[in-house]
């Protein structure tokens, strides 16, 4: 690589037809100036751009805790302060500056912030996690302590925002039997992970043993009977965010090295309706067939706007929009993803 500045700036982003690219951000001190490097599958060399950093201006530098990538695009987080994104495909990028939800942001980084705040993906979309005490001291005995999770949507073509998914106090964890079945002390844990494939299972750690808790309704869904062996974790690190990487691995890849998985009913159903993207392909024509003529244009120029030049105003525009909906009712869309597994599952049984 041709920097060293911090594994907490790299990230990797593939795409369905097997691209991939390698990208690492540095932010200069002050905020004013980013430059990306990159390496693409199939290149012999790293490339560098020049960016603009919109960064605000609060005399202060970008503390980096991680990357975490979404479809094409790449997000840089400092939990203290806030994320920064672009595409990684583009040949010409645009650095976006995207605040923490609510009042989230601190004065500066913390050394152990990684243990209660987290930034990943979970089922497609971008998740901010956040363990919050009451008073804002460490409330690692406090029972008034809870876990938040915020989901980062779109709310108008001008921006973003995100929306509160759910928030649990510890105690209604701590008071379960499914809790108390494990025989964990009333203590606030340590956050580690969220799943993949359903972003209401999320991980934590206590006293060296990891368990997953289904937090809209408060249970211990699962639970390591043994102390965790994390590789290369410095110790005595607790299991955090930081450490602790959650993997969506395909059914049958999870059959061959006979492990258990943890999963929501609908998770395989997740991971099935990725594998195939020639039938998504498919029902996203055929669904853009069933459409009027004004309707179709008017979904195709809020998707992208093909008129005119290239233009970093435009192309911020398009990094910010949302995905192409074809404008389908929650019902119509639940009935194309169970055609879209049926067509699967019917394609595999050909082959067999």
């Amino acid at each position: 690589m041709p920097v060293n500045y911090s594994v907490g700036s790299v990230g990797l982003v593939a795409s369905y037809d097997g691209d991939y690219t390698v990208a690492e951000l540095e932010v200069d001190k002050g905020g004013e100036r980013a430059r990306l490097f990159r390496f693409r599958a199939g290149g012999d060399r790293w490339t560098q751009n020049d960016l603009s950093c919109p960064l605000p201006a609060e005399g202060r530098e970008w503390a980096p805790a991680g990357v975490v990538a979404q479809k094409k695009t790449l997000w840089w987080f400092d939990l203290s302060w806030g994320l920064l994104s672009c595409d990684a495909f583009v040949a010409d990028p645009v650095l976006l500056f995207h605040k923490l939800p609510e009042d989230r942001a601190l004065g500066m980084a913390r050394p152990d912030i990684h243990t209660h705040r987290c930034v990943t993906v979970s089922r497609r979309e971008l998740r901010y996690v956040e363990i919050i005490p009451e008073d804002g001291g460490d409330g690692h005995d406090k029972e008034a302590a809870k876990v938040s999770m915020w989901t980062r949507r779109m709310a108008t073509p001008a921006g973003w925002e995100w929306d509160k998914k759910y928030s649990m106090r510890f105690k209604e964890l701590w008071d379960d039997d499914t809790y108390k079945d494990t025989g964990l002390p009333r203590k606030v844990p340590v956050l580690s992970a969220v799943c993949p494939s359903n972003p209401d299972l999320v991980y934590f750690a206590l006293e060296q043993r990891l368990f997953g808790v289904d937090l809209p309704v408060h249970k211990v869904v699962e639970a390591a009977d043994e102390a965790h062996e994390l590789v290369n974790m410095p110790w005595p690190a607790p299991a955090s965010c930081r450490y602790v990487h959650a993997w969506n691995l395909p059914p049958w890849v999870a059959r061959d090295l006979d492990l258990v998985r943890f999963s929501s009913s609908d998770e395989d159903e997740d991971q099935t309706e990725e594998l195939d993207e020639e039938e998504l392909v498919k029902l996203g024509m055929e669904a853009a067939m069933r459409m009027d003529p004004s309707t179709l244009k008017s979904e195709v120029d809020n998707f992208y706007d093909y008129e005119g030049p290239p233009s970093p105003e435009r192309e911020v525009m398009r990094q910010m929009r949302g995905p192409f909906s074809f404008w389908l009712t929650s019902e119509e869309a639940d009935a194309d993803l169970m055609e879209v597994h049926r067509r699967i599952m019917k394609k595999r049984r050909r082959e067999e």
